[in-house]
């Protein structure tokens, strides 16, 4: 062969090398006769000898083996007297035999190789070959079985090496104090290069470069210069400059400088320089409560929108408002921060807390009450331009809501009042104010609102007093809702731009003592259940667009003071209640000045009797002046101007002491001034002009000291002033004393007038 081999090799089994199994078929034995050992120099020296065949056969010399004993075991002699048996080995020959003659020796030894055949050695032949430290049997089947004994071997060495022999080499002596293993402070102890694969028992002094493959018992004295790949057991006690790439299982004694991937279980005690990407459970499960509160009173839909002043309050109260009020928690927790020193006491009902120490007597709500209001009232600061009003203290702080301008509580801490009038409100008025279910008063007139009134405003149970007045851009109808408001008394609408017809609803609330509506645009008429309203006190519809007639009820306000209609396109007769238990008995003030009334002045207005304005103007009336308005002894404004009224001035006008002003002008009204004028010493002005009066000017015109404003011209009075006129300071007096030939000399005149062409003098 020219391999470097010698070979017994089997047709039907192989010879596993050192064995003494059986042979089903002896194969040729070869030799490698251009390997060093087989030189010729030696060649005669070594000889190979096969002894036996375990048949007693003499097989020496022979090149073939095929009909030798499988039971044979075979042999190898050495010149030096050495021999090599396969019994020796104690395993069985199976397999193919090599006999490496490649290896090289200092000193060539000559082998024989025999068979024993029972006994019987016999000599088969001699070949030359060279045997170095060993001989090696290689073979094939066997190859991977010793390969891998020995891989098995190496890594069982690595092992127990590992685990047993570096820890010891490398592990640090000494022990800190009071600290039984741990190395002293200041003993020189670098960090390795390498992360170690299983965790120290004690944690290191130094930081290793790499983080540990697996997680120590105990966590480090000192940080890790990067995250460690699996969280500690427990907490470090010293922050790492990074943060873990995996959170802990409990939080760290100390806050890291740079926030965790991951929120913590449980929050910190002092807020993160930088916010975390995402919330803590805690966090998000504080936001699904506070959301859920706040989805009760808006739509879902405003809250989504990122600009819609809802969206901005939840977002306040949620990451803003230093308050951090939580629905979920104990409304002791939310009482001390209006009051750190407070000694808290429940009371018997759940929502009221009592305060027995600094403050005492005074009840707070629980805290969904107290989000439920700072969401609002962001609400309505965010509508309404906050930023820009003339006053917004408080608003966006972490003050009581209660110290916010125009807010006021009462001892519960609940919002009960709400007044930003004259405070450049500008904006639309926002559904949310309707969720202060304790609100009572709530004024915001004289801004820049815009838009309508929200019908949700009907749900403000408790509410009393609501005025809108003076806002020109706040249009739309007015809110039949407003009906449901059982406990309302003051409705303040006026100066506004406000359309429609009056809901009948509104007209007939009971508890309804001020109804204000006037400068707007309403149309329709009056519903004819006005009169329902027992307690109405004061009903003010001043230039509407209102028409048709006044009911025929009208009157049965028993308790009514003002009743202002002026302005309007009102028809047909003043109907006044015909008897005296039916009257407007408190009556002071009626204003149906300018519009489309008819018919005389009944003789019912001296039921009248606590009627102090009485203001007819601008109408259709006709006939005399009833006698009856004698009774009126409490009037202090009497204007009939602008009707048809006819007939002499009646004596018993004379006989009001009271009456300051008297207009009477543009009538039909005949007759003469008597004397008897100079007994209105209260008189202040005193229109008579456009009629037909005539004769002259009466002398005790001169006894109305108070008289400030005259008015006689467009009459037939002739004469001279009299000087006692001309000696009270009027401010205004106007007569005919204009042109040529004047029909009154007067001297201390303001104005003069010639036909309808008036001068001043």
């Amino acid at each position: 062969s020219s391999r470097g081999t010698s070979h017994v090799s089997s047709s039907q089994s192989q010879l596993s090398p050192w064995g003494t199994g059986s042979i089903s078929s002896m194969g040729r034995i070869l030799r490698d006769s251009s390997a060093p050992a087989f030189s010729n120099d030696h060649r005669d020296d070594h000889h190979e000898r096969v002894v036996g065949d375990g048949t007693g056969a003499d097989v020496s010399g022979r090149d073939n083996f095929d009909d030798v004993n499988p039971g044979a075991q075979w042999v190898l002699y050495s010149d030096d007297g050495k021999s090599y048996d396969s019994r020796d080995s104690g395993k069985s020959m199976n397999g193919e035999m090599q006999i490496p003659t490649a290896m090289l020796c200092e000193e060539p030894i000559a082998v024989a190789a025999a068979v024993n055949d029972g006994g019987n050695s016999n000599s088969v032949g001699e070949e030359p070959c060279c045997l170095c430290f060993g001989v090696k049997m290689y073979v094939k089947t066997s190859r991977c079985v010793v390969i891998i004994i020995l891989l098995v071997i190496i890594a069982a060495v690595v092992v127990v090496g590992w685990k047993f022999v570096f820890p010891k080499v490398f592990a640090p002596t000494g022990s800190l104090e009071g600290q039984e293993g741990m190395p002293y402070i200041g003993e020189n102890i670098t960090a390795t290069d390498q992360p170690s694969l299983q965790p120290t028992s004690m944690p290191s002094l130094e930081p290793t470069w790499q983080p540990t493959l697996a997680r120590s018992l105990e966590p480090s004295a000192q940080p890790t210069f990067g995250p460690t790949l699996q969280p500690t057991l427990q907490p470090t006690f010293i922050p790492t400059s990074q943060p873990t790439l995996q959170p802990t299982p409990a939080p760290t004694s100390e806050p890291t400088s740079i926030p965790s991937m991951e929120p913590t279980l449980e929050p910190t005690s002092q807020p993160t320089s930088i916010p975390t990407s995402q919330p803590t459970t805690i966090e998000r499960a504080r936001t699904i409560r506070i959301t859920k509160v706040v989805t009760s009173i808006t739509d879902s839909e405003a809250l989504t929108e990122p600009k819609s002043p809802q969206s901005q309050a939840l977002h306040w109260v949620l990451y803003e408002d230093p308050m951090h009020l939580d629905p979920k928690r104990d409304k002791r927790d939310n009482i001390l921060k209006y009051k750190p020193n407070a000694f808290v006491k429940h009371l018997p009902d759940d929502d009221n807390i009592f305060i027995i120490g600094p403050g005492e007597g005074e009840v707070h709500t629980n805290s969904t009450e107290s989000l439920i209001s700072r969401y609002v009232l962001m609400v309505m600061y965010y509508s309404l331009s906050g930023e820009k009003w003339s006053r917004n203290n408080g608003y966006k702080s972490g003050e009581s809501e209660c110290n916010w301008f125009g807010v006021s509580c009462n001892k519960r801490h609940v919002i009960t009042d709400l007044n930003l009038s004259n405070n450049n409100l500008k904006g639309n008025l926002p559904n949310e104010l309707s969720a202060l279910s304790a609100l009572r008063v709530l004024t915001l007139r004289q801004n820049e609102i815009r838009g309508t009134i929200p019908s949700s405003y009907g749900s403000l149970a408790a509410l009393t007093y609501l005025t809108l007045q003076l806002n020109p851009r706040l249009t739309g109808t007015l809110p039949s809702s407003l009906a449901q408001l059982k406990h309302l008394e003051s409705l303040y609408l006026n100066g506004n731009d406000l359309t429609g017809s009056l809901p009948h609803e509104l007209l007939s609330m009971k508890k309804l003592r001020h109804l204000i509506l006037d400068d707007n645009r309403f149309t329709g008429s009056l519903p004819a259940t006005l009169n329902i309203c027992p307690n109405m006190e004061q009903l003010v519809l001043t230039n509407n667009l209102l028409t048709g007639s006044l009911p025929s009820t009208f009157g049965n306000f028993v308790n009514l003071r003002e009743l202002k209609l002026n302005d309007n396109y009102f028809s047909g007769s003043l109907l006044l209640p015909r008897t005296q238990s039916s009257s407007f008995k408190q009556l002071e003030s009626l204003h149906l000045t300018q519009n489309e009334l008819t018919g005389p002045l009944p003789e019912e207005i001296s039921y009248l009797s606590s009627l102090e304005k009485f203001m007819l103007g601008d109408n259709q009336f006709s006939g005399a002046i009833p006698q009856s308005i004698l009774k009126l002894q409490q009037v202090e404004e009497l204007h009939l101007q602008n009707n048809n009224i006819s007939g002499p001035l009646p004596e018993a006008l004379y006989l009001l002491r009271n009456l300051e002003s008297l207009r009477l002008e543009s009538n039909i009204i005949s007759g003469t001034i008597s004397p008897s004028i100079g007994e209105l010493s209260s008189l202040i002005q005193l229109r008579l002009g456009n009629n037909t009066l005539r004769g002259s000017v009466p002398s005790e015109l001169g006894h109305l000291t108070k008289l400030r404003d005259l008015d006689l011209r467009w009459n037939d009075i002739t004469g001279v002033i009299p000087h006692e006129v001309c000696d009270v300071r009027l401010n205004r007096f106007q007569a005919d004393c204009g042109g040529l030939v004047p029909e009154v000399e007067c001297y201390c005149c303001h104005i003069c007038c010639v036909g309808w062409s008036c001068q001043p003098r």
